[in-house]
């Protein structure tokens, strides 16, 4: 994996900039806690099964369909959903799932530049968040989406979606074998079929498989049942957020509101620690994307804000970066090691080893208070796998073009960006209270 460079200073840098305060609201930590600033989650894989082939339509263009296959269990319940009620910080505001797309490249330090189709069918109708990742701006995608989905987000991806939603969303004309007839009729050819189990969260890597067939096996695929074929160009996994029974933590709002940064304090501490393999590494993801309240057409491309965020771990932790449509100074304290891989180009990261952070979560906040500015959250959990840290958007930076929604009469809707840097069509209250 392509990692970025990592500025790491032990004595002086730029996160001592942070305005360290000596007049701070004490935080009370308190469990059960929530918070939308830093939600604390659980990743685990999905069931996937997927065929490829080396086909291409005109002018190589890859066609790829993906079936989520999330029917209710027979208590009613989807797949991919939890007991707790926090559940709902997934859903759209009408109750769907909110399912997120992520499509890269196979090769990990090109960009694609070709043209895709993409038809994203599922047994129950959810909301289909799109996020491009060197996926080529400069030209527009197929979206086919079927069973009564809608796309309700798009970065980085210019496209041109196709709804082919039928009434009652389940009816026998919205099978899938019915959708991929229609898809092979009018494209002719078939790069992948991958079929996903209750995931709600997606990653398809478009481009060519070395060494695949002539044709996709879909049948074999179809036939499977809950295990099959191992597909080369999907992952699929369930994310959940830990329940707020096993969450600690306080918000000071007041330190925030003067701030020229964000800080945030993130504490994995478990009383096994000593019992763990002192050379294990556990995986944990810190993901970094601005906050949205209400549906919008504007575009965003970049949102300012600049954070100090504090990792605090009792076990050895691999900390992962990741950030989508944020510009500014990212300054990280830990213990630990940090891999910024997938942060934002324009999101300046800074990476300070301090070995004197404080177990004491009261301790650490006012160590942190001192050292690098008044916190404006801190949240506590013995396990989680990943960290959503989320921000109000506001007003955008770089409002480079204008987005328009057309509803055409053939039931095709067309998202347009002039400045051909992709749109953000919001329509959910993802991370929201």
């Amino acid at each position: 994996m392509f990692l970025n460079v990592i500025i790491v200073s032990v004595l002086l840098m730029r996160v001592t900039d942070a305005s360290p305060s000596n007049s701070f609201r004490v935080c009370d930590v308190r469990t059960p806690f929530r918070t939308w600033h830093v939600t604390p989650l659980w990743e685990h894989p999905a069931q996937v099964a997927g065929c490829s082939s080396r086909q291409t339509a005109a002018r190589n263009q890859e066609v790829h369909f993906i079936y989520l296959n999330n029917q209710p269990t027979p208590d009613g319940h989807r797949q991919n959903s939890s007991s707790d009620t926090d559940i709902r910080w997934s859903l759209t505001d009408d109750g769907r799932q909110l399912v997120s797309v992520h499509v890269r490249p196979l090769a990990e330090l090109r960009a694609h530049s070709g043209r895709l189709v993409l038809a994203l069918h599922s047994d129950v109708p959810v909301a289909w968040r799109l996020v491009g990742e060197r996926i080529s701006t400069s030209i527009q995608h197929t979206i086919v989406v079927s069973g009564g989905g809608t796309i309700v987000e798009s970065n980085n991806l210019l496209v041109n979606v196709i709804d082919r939603a039928t009434s009652g969303g389940q009816g026998r004309g919205n099978t899938v074998q019915r959708q991929l007839n229609r898809l092979q009729k009018q494209f002719r050819v078939l790069t992948s079929f991958n079929r996903v189990q209750g995931a709600n969260r997606i990653q398809l890597q478009v481009g060519l498989v070395d060494g695949a067939p002539l044709e996709c096996d879909v049948a074999a695929v179809l036939r499977s049942g809950i295990s099959g074929p191992i597909s080369a160009n999907l992952d699929g996994v369930i994310v959940e957020p830990v329940p707020t029974r096993d969450v600690s933590g306080c918000v000071m709002e007041d330190n925030g509101k003067d701030a020229t940064k964000d800080v945030h304090i993130i504490q994995l501490v478990s009383e096994d620690a000593p019992k763990l393999d002192p050379s294990s590494t556990i995986d944990v993801t810190i993901e970094i994307k601005p906050r949205q309240r209400r549906p919008t057409r504007q575009v965003a491309d970049l949102v300012e804000r600049n954070m100090v965020i504090v990792l605090a771990s009792n076990y050895r932790v691999q900390w992962r970066l990741r950030s989508l449509n944020v510009q500014g100074e990212l300054d990280i304290v830990t213990e630990g090691s940090v891999e910024t891989g997938h942060v934002t180009d324009s999101h300046w990261v800074s990476v300070k080893l301090d070995r004197e952070l404080p177990e004491d979560s009261q301790q650490l906040v006012t160590y942190v208070a001192t050292k690098y500015g008044a916190p404006l959250s801190l949240v506590k959990v013995e396990s989680a796998n990943k960290f959503l840290v989320t921000f109000d958007a506001g007003l955008p930076i770089t409002a480079s073009g204008g987005t328009t929604l057309e509803f055409t009469t053939n039931d095709k809707r067309r998202f347009y960006n002039s400045s051909r840097v992709g749109f953000s069509l919001m329509c959910t209250r993802f991370g929201t209270q």
